[in-house]
């Protein structure tokens, strides 16, 4: 899940005044948004109050109210007790039930290198009161969750019906498959950058896991954010669109501190059609920000046919790859796909990375929690105090001005003044369309629901699938066809020893680490292999071998008003606290 900022607060949001950061991440349901998840560190007359560590996993899920008025000093949170089977992780998403009563939790990493939980979908199902319990979701499988890998700081969002979330990474402390620390300095851990889309249909618990062949040269996305728009042209059939802003996209198999890592630049975006499952690159205009990782977004429909992204914060990738972190608001606006930088002015409260963020009332962001990771030492970021009271900031997206003040009465939504001016003089005729399908998808009505509380060139070898959706191993396997002998045969060995650890099929992909040394001879062996056990799979299964192409990705989701929500981990992925 998302950090909560370093905060003096009294042990944890709510309680009495010390200092508390979090990376919690944060949902709507009704009346009242709910914060799950992550981590929280406190002051108690100037000590820190944990002992050893700086931080600690925040053990309960906490509310606040929307239905009333409130400042960042004075609000009133709810806590509501978390059973001990409940796992407590950073980095997780928070899908919303078609009902608008319950969320689930997917993914994640836990804290100071502890063991994962198993595999396992928990939901909290809301009593309309700021309270609410704990259950495992009553129709998934075991089996079905077992194909797939937990990893954290994945991209995520949601339609109304379905929850997504691409790539992320995987550690030990992610997943149970995933060997420990192998190296003999003991610090590098397998980093496993993994590739593919998860699908999960709420009502149903159907799981599945589409190719995500289109995003950038590996197929992997961590640190970003995704956001579904309700564009698409498929009339009832259509699902929206997936949008992905920012992150790092990095080889299958790496080390923490890799330097293959490359920021995903946001002079291109990348779209994802999940009825036809295509790929599609867009070029942007505007006052276009810089790469970053680590922040949030959400999203808001216009009162003219438009749609409003809102990012905000996140790490600065600079070219000595030094964490900078910033406090910038951003808005892209489609189908304009132009940016505009938010008038507003940084200070010490506004610049946070591992922050997560909401669309609440009708016109609001509220931004929960996050640090700045510019002080570099985890001792240093966790003890650094929050200017914000309890880690709470509150944006208005219509007047693109900061306050501590949530007012629960506001307006309406409207796009800021300059977004207006854009479209009324005539800006979107000079949109340069990279497809002729993007471009329909985009601007032909289209009747797409927008999902409550949601978070978050030529198109880029669009990547059909058609095939039934791949198990973990094929979807590892197509992206590897595209990618270095050396990884390749690593990523295999892992592979297989994950497939030996879990006792699945024996007739897979992994078991071509035993058949021959050769990369090449590898490489051939493994798309044959693909091809035998998912024959629709073998033409998705090869990606672009120019590994120069880079793609955009991109981060998370909405509410109400859509609304975006996850980010996490840093460019080389720190684990002093788990992360």
């Amino acid at each position: 899940m998302q950090r909560v900022r370093q905060t003096y607060l009294s042990k944890e949001p709510g309680d009495e005044a010390t200092n508390a950061r979090v990376i919690f991440e944060a949902i709507v349901l009704g009346d009242y948004l709910y914060i799950d998840g992550g981590e929280v560190s406190h002051l108690d007359n100037g000590k820190n109050s944990t002992d050893k560590r700086a931080s600690h996993a925040l053990n309960h899920t906490l509310s606040l109210p929307l239905n009333i008025s409130w400042n960042n000093q004075t609000v009133a949170f709810n806590k509501i007790p978390k059973p001990p089977s409940v796992p407590s992780l950073n980095c997780q998403a928070a899908w919303r039930d078609p009902s608008g009563t319950a969320f689930y939790i997917w993914g994640g990493i836990t804290s100071y290198r502890t063991q994962p939980p198993p595999s396992e979908l928990w939901k909290f199902t809301a009593d309309g009161y700021g309270g609410g319990s704990w259950n495992k979701h009553e129709k998934i499988s075991s089996v079905s969750l077992g194909k797939h890998v937990r990893t954290s700081r994945g991209a995520w969002t949601q339609s109304k019906d379905v929850g997504y979330w691409l790539g992320g990474y995987g550690t030990a402390n992610t997943d149970t498959s995933i060997l420990p620390p192998q190296s003999s300095d003991g610090d590098k851990n397998i980093f496993l950058a993994v590739p593919g889309i998860t699908s999960l249909k709420m009502a149903s618990g159907e799981l599945t896991n589409s190719s995500s062949v289109g995003m950038g040269p590996f197929g992997t996305l961590w640190g970003g954010s995704a956001h579904h728009v309700p564009f698409g042209g498929g009339g009832e059939q259509s699902d929206g669109l997936l949008v992905f802003l920012g992150g790092v996209t990095a080889p299958v198999l790496s080390y923490l501190e890799s330097p293959d890592h490359r920021p995903v630049e946001f002079t291109n975006i990348t779209v994802y059609d999940p009825l036809h499952k295509k790929w599609y690159s867009q070029q942007t205009t505007g006052a276009i920000p810089t790469p970053r990782y680590q922040i949030c977004v959400v999203g808001v429909k216009g009162d003219n046919g438009t749609y409003e992204l809102f990012i905000y914060g996140g790490i600065s990738w600079s070219s000595a790859k030094t964490p900078k972190t910033v406090g910038e608001v951003y808005v892209l606006s489609l189908p304009g796909f132009v940016f505009f930088k938010a008038p507003v002015e940084q200070t010490p409260g506004t610049k946070r990375d591992d922050h997560t963020c909401v669309v609440a009332g009708k016109r609001q962001m509220i931004t929960i929690g996050g640090y700045d990771e510019s002080l570099r030492s985890p001792d240093r970021y966790w003890r650094d105090p929050d200017p914000w009271s309890n880690g709470l900031g509150v944006f208005d997206l219509t007047e693109m001005r900061w306050s501590n003040e949530y007012n629960a009465a506001a307006e309406g939504y409207k796009s800021p003044a300059v977004v207006k001016t854009w479209y009324s003089e005539g800006g979107l005729e000079s949109v340069a369309w990279s497809d002729n399908t993007l471009k329909r998808m985009f601007l032909e009505p289209q009747s797409t629901t927008i999902p409550p509380d949601q978070e978050s060139s030529t198109p880029s070898d669009p990547g059909t699938d058609t095939s039934p959706s791949p198990s973990l191993e094929i979807v590892l396997g197509a992206v590897l066809g595209g990618v270095g002998g050396g990884t390749l045969l690593a990523a295999a060995a892992f592979l297989f020893y994950r497939h030996h650890r879990k006792e699945k099929a024996k007739t897979t992909a992994l078991e071509l680490t035993n058949r021959d040394n050769s990369d090449k001879a590898l490489h051939k062996q493994m798309v044959e292999s693909l091809a035998q056990e998912l024959p629709s799979w073998s033409s998705a299964a090869e990606l672009p071998t120019d590994h120069n192409h880079c793609e955009l990705g991109a981060a998370h989701g909405h509410t109400e008003l859509p609304c975006s929500d996850t980010q996490c981990e840093s460019q080389q992925p720190r684990e002093q606290s788990a992360r």
